[in-house]
């Protein structure tokens, strides 16, 4: 496009603004995948540390709840917060982080939840550790995608064209970092 655009081969006003969108959209795109392979390449270095404090977890989850409830009703899903995040006791982590690994998890349930689907995060504790869950009533995950699902650029051989594959690979660093 670069290049047609460059050589004046096109002229028509609304061909010209497509192909700018185009270029725009793409350049995001990119620099957004660069980002994303730095900041992966830095958790899997161990070069990032999370400084962890008490946190309530309404400080988390009240605002995944906005931005995630008004996503999957313009997309007609139903995005549901179980009562067991809300009994949560303080959460000690990093609130950052770990809404980002909700995140990455919450648009991956959005990009395979079935029409109509549903998603939904729940919470369960055991001693002095808190499991978040993130579900849905999508498809599932093959057993041959299974193995890989965490590894950079990996996307599962269901048709996906969007996302870069590195989502997933960047939600297990932080977990695990």
């Amino acid at each position: 496009i670069t290049e047609t655009l460059s050589e004046g081969l096109v002229q028509d006003e609304a061909t010209l603004s497509r192909y700018y969108g185009i270029i725009s959209r793409e350049s995001r795109l990119l620099e957004h995948s660069v980002l994303q392979i730095i900041e992966l390449s830095k958790l899997q270095d161990h070069r990032m540390q999370f400084p962890r404090t008490a946190v309530p977890p309404e400080e988390i989850f009240v605002p995944l709840q906005k931005m995630f409830s008004s996503r999957c009703e313009d997309i007609g899903i139903t995005f549901r917060i179980d009562d067991t995040i809300w009994k949560l006791p303080p959460l000690y982590t990093n609130a950052e982080r770990i809404s980002q690994l909700i995140t990455i998890l919450l648009d991956n349930a959005i990009k395979f939840v079935a029409d109509d689907g549903t998603i939904s995060i729940s919470a369960t504790t055991k001693y002095a550790q808190a499991t978040i869950r993130v579900s849905d009533n999508g498809r599932g995950i093959t057993k041959e995608d299974l193995p890989h699902i965490f590894e950079r650029f990996y996307k599962t051989t269901v048709d996906n064209p969007t996302g870069s594959g590195l989502g997933l690979a960047i939600a297990k660093a932080i977990a695990t970092g």
